[in-house]
């Protein structure tokens, strides 16, 4: 028993922390942009900064996500349509790294 609770102890102080995303409610992407030769895309929305981001990185705080990531077609994809439609999303970041939206 001994055993057993020491292998898990050991094996939980070894695991990294899973950190809790953020929602962004209801904002428009106002501008999409990239660098050439990239895969990462840079996302501006109309509520300006988002906070968790702003802690993240305050020099800088711009959204983005890799299109090379898992799901970041599709990411590219539901942007270019909230873009070009003028539709609200909601996003869920981590920091300044966005890894889902829900196009409203």
């Amino acid at each position: 028993m001994k055993k057993i609770f020491l292998f898990l102890l050991i094996l939980l102080t070894c695991c990294n922390q899973a950190y809790a995303n953020d929602v962004v409610s209801d904002v428009e992407i106002t501008r999409l942009g990239s660098y050439q030769n990239s895969d990462i895309h840079y996302v501006w929305v109309s509520s300006g900064v988002v906070p968790a981001c702003q802690t993240a990185n305050p020099g800088n705080p711009t959204l983005f996500f890799s299109e090379k990531a898992i799901g970041g077609k599709s990411l590219l994809a539901v942007f270019l349509l909230a873009v070009t439609t003028k539709k609200k999303v909601d996003l869920q970041v981590n920091g300044c790294e966005i890894v889902e939206v829900y196009y409203r």
